[in-house]
């Protein structure tokens, strides 16, 4: 491979590093505070992405170092590079209300999967074979975490309201929302449609 694109997909493949290690450190946040404990398996789901996420980053890690990059000095400036994008997400939340905690995973963890997904094209379109099949392996474990917490999401947002004084609530709404959600998916089947 050429030194242009080895240094490209080095490059790509240590601004991941940051933005799972920058995503695994704010779920490890969330998933110590009590704000979450009434919302029954967010804690749960949380502890998985983290696991997936540390994975991740030792997969990408080996990687880097397998191709001759490394993945020491650059990290940090990786991680400063996507600082920006966590800090608007995670920083400028006004209180720990459940629903907006997991609102703001979710997004992090959609965030990890589409920038995965460009290492993988990168990989893919490169000829890097080994690259390829390690982000392909990733990529099959963000799907199913998104759509866990994504699922957890209106049984926060009812016990938001619970917890702001509303009444007369539909106690039924979150799995009516959940339903709705997973209805919307499946009609979107073809990309291209």
């Amino acid at each position: 491979m050429e030194k242009k694109a080895l240094d490209a997909l080095t490059g790509y493949a240590t601004d991941l590093v940051g933005v799972y290690r920058h995503t695994a450190e704010a779920l490890k946040r969330h998933e110590a505070s009590t704000a979450l404990d009434g919302v029954s398996g967010a804690k749960a789901v949380i502890r998985e992405s983290i696991t997936v996420l540390e994975g991740g980053i030792h997969t990408l890690e080996a990687r880097i170092t397998a191709l001759g990059g490394s993945t020491s000095a650059v990290v940090k400036d990786a991680i400063l590079s996507v600082t920006g994008f966590f800090t608007g997400l995670y920083g400028q939340v006004r209180s720990e209300a459940p629903s907006r905690m997991l609102r703001d995973d979710v997004t992090a963890l959609q965030f990890c999967m589409t920038c995965t997904n460009m290492l993988h094209a990168t990989a893919l379109a490169q000829r890097e074979q080994q690259t390829a099949e390690a982000m392909h392996r990733l990529q099959e474990r963000f799907p199913r975490l998104i759509m866990q917490m994504g699922a957890l999401i209106p049984q926060a947002v009812l016990r938001d309201l619970i917890a702001d004084g509303h009444h007369g609530l539909d106690t039924d709404a979150p799995a009516k929302a959940v339903r709705s959600a997973r209805d919307s998916w499946r009609f979107s089947d073809d990309p291209a449609a």
